[in-house]
């Protein structure tokens, strides 16, 4: 898969983040239905999403 960052995932969100697509408007807590495929997703493909990162 070609990253933007080597090593990193990037996938982009709204800000707010609604229900069911993400819980408690925090896409870095694996839960509702995107956060849940980007961590899988990152899973997959040997890496570990355990990091969230804004951008303004």
């Amino acid at each position: 898969m070609s990253l933007l960052t080597p090593g990193k995932l990037t996938i982009g969100t709204d800000k707010p983040a609604f229900e069911p697509w993400f819980k408690d408007d925090d896409p870095s807590n694996g839960q509702g239905f995107e956060s849940a495929v980007a961590f899988a997703v990152a899973g997959s493909s040997g890496s570990t999403a355990a990091r969230c990162s804004g951008a303004p």
